[in-house]
């Protein structure tokens, strides 16, 4: 009876202690970078005089996002999730700026969360070729949803790590009209901390 009742009590204070991290009027501000465990294949169809491209590279990206939310209720975190990219493929540079609205839903009642989550916005970003020593400037919008496991680390910090699959379109808007749209896959792991 005794183990019983120390069992007991020790699973109410891990629940307390995990209850306490995803409560509705906490803060939630998480930093992941994103080391190249991203794979995108981009496919890039162009007119040109008179005729039709079609491009395809592979390549690693740098990302580096700050999601900052807030518990609405219980589990359920939405604030804006900003971002800045670096890619570096063939003779070209790409710089990119993200900004938009995000949404993520905890489940569970251990320091063992998994979530899953979306995020929706608006994309900036700068390619430079080296070769023409030229600037093309995009602009579009993205959607994405994500799944998870957040690790509790302490009363405040959390690891965590999930899987992200985010589609955008984009349209060029300077030079000739171009038109792209990416869908890729990434895995992310990054710290959260809650307050």
């Amino acid at each position: 009876m005794k183990k019983l009742l120390l069992l007991s009590v020790f699973i109410l204070f891990v629940v307390c202690i995990a209850n306490g991290q995803t409560q509705q009027g906490k803060f939630l501000i998480g930093a992941g970078s994103n080391l190249s465990f991203q794979s995108t294949n981009e496919k890039h169809q162009y007119f040109q005089n008179n005729k039709n491209y079609i491009d395809e590279y592979d390549y690693n990206t740098f990302n580096f996002n700050i999601n900052v939310g807030y518990f609405v209720i219980n589990n359920l975190v939405i604030g804006l999730d900003p971002g800045i990219s670096n890619s570096e493929y063939d003779n070209s540079t790409s710089k990119r700026f993200t900004v938009g609205p995000m949404g993520r839903y905890y489940f569970g009642i251990t320091n063992i969360k998994p979530f899953i989550g979306t995020h929706l916005g608006w994309i900036n970003q700068n390619d430079f070729n080296k070769d023409d020593n030229f600037t093309t400037n995009y602009h579009g919008s993205y959607i994405g949803i994500n799944g998870g496991v957040a690790f509790l680390l302490t009363k405040n910090i959390a690891l965590e790590a999930a899987l992200d699959y985010t589609g955008s379109s984009e349209k060029r808007t300077n030079g000739e009209y171009d038109e792209y749209d990416f869908r890729k896959l990434t895995f992310e792991i990054g710290f959260a901390l809650h307050f």
